[in-house]
């Protein structure tokens, strides 16, 4: 009996790759994920006639391929950036997402025409398989018409 479960054992723990040795450790187990960066950083707001900066402004409606995008769930990706309600209030530099894919949202800001922007995220530098490093955010500029 004893002989049994010790077979059983040694055949349990060779089936999940493990043999309790450092180099095995270093490959079991979870596999982490970092990211350096949002996946996209709004670089800049400007006024669409002057070029002057608009220094806070607004993003709502926020999607991401086409479905919602839940905010209360990204506070840990926030750069830049404050949540409030369905609202993103920015200043230049700000980041809030990690996935990768196609946003659209509406930004505004005091004095200016409300706009729609699409961006297509993607990171520029992804590093090992696992773990795994994002890095290297899309960067994006935007530029809003004053209003009347």
């Amino acid at each position: 009996m004893r002989r049994t479960l010790c077979c059983l054992l040694l055949i349990s723990v060779a089936a999940c790759g493990g043999t309790g040795s450092a180099e095995d450790d270093a490959v079991a187990g979870p596999c982490f994920v970092t990211y350096a960066d949002p996946a996209f950083v709004i670089s800049g707001a400007r006024n669409s006639v002057t070029s002057a900066p608009i220094g806070a402004f607004a993003l709502q409606g926020i999607k991401l391929d086409g479905a919602e995008y839940f905010l209360t769930l990204r506070q840990a990706a926030l750069r830049n950036a404050t949540i409030a309600g369905d609202t993103v209030q920015c200043a230049t530099g700000c980041g809030f997402a990690v996935q990768e894919g196609s946003y659209t949202f509406t930004v505004s800001a005091p004095g200016y025409v409300s706009k729609s922007v699409e961006v297509n995220a993607k990171y520029s530098s992804v590093v090992g398989s696992c773990p795994t490093s994002y890095s290297g955010p899309t960067s994006v500029s935007i530029a809003l018409e004053p209003g009347l």
